[in-house]
């Protein structure tokens, strides 16, 4: 009978460690969310700084398309194709710029101002999807935190139990 009350026991320490463990994990990965949230952000900041004059330069049409690609966004719209925001050549330097004017008369500005309004768009929806898997993330971690706190509670019940038995044995030998 003894050996019984020992595996339960233990089998309840068990599961409270291994419950515990996943919190643990789960917590990790909330924290990880939240840098690549800030991340996101940062990347939207630096974004809206490049388009807010409406005009897009050689340099922040590279910079775009990298800081897209190290959050793992898509590049649409920089990626040096012809369906992406498209600019022309100027002076005897030959500086490239696109214009982003969706009020333009011009139809290529348009459609570059509609291209960088996707790029908005994929932005908030970036941050909207890490938004809702921490929130997904924070019910798993109270989950596991409840598991954690029964098998504790189970644990603490047993060896209650087992405490009463005994005393209750010496109470009846004595």
């Amino acid at each position: 009978m003894a050996s019984g009350i020992e595996s339960l026991k233990v089998l309840s320490h068990m599961q409270a460690a291994s419950a515990s463990d996943d919190a643990a994990d789960a917590a990790n990965k909330g924290r990880d969310l939240l840098i690549e949230q800030k991340n996101v952000r940062a990347r939207q900041q630096a974004f809206e700084r490049a388009v807010g004059d409406k005009v897009l330069t050689e340099k922040e049409y590279a910079d775009l398309n990298a800081m897209l690609g190290e959050v793992g966004m898509s590049k649409d719209g920089v990626d040096y194709t012809n369906s992406g925001v498209l600019g022309h050549y100027s002076g005897g330097a030959g500086t490239w710029t696109a214009s982003l004017d969706a009020g333009s008369e011009d139809k290529t500005a348009r459609d570059n101002a509609n291209k960088v309004e996707n790029m908005r768009k994929n932005f908030d929806g970036k941050l909207k999807e890490i938004e809702s898997q921490e929130r997904l993330d924070n019910f798993g971690i109270q989950e596991l935190m409840s598991r954690y706190n029964q098998s504790e509670q189970l644990a603490a019940s047993i060896e209650k139990k087992e405490g009463d038995t005994q005393n209750a044995v010496i109470s009846k030998i004595g």
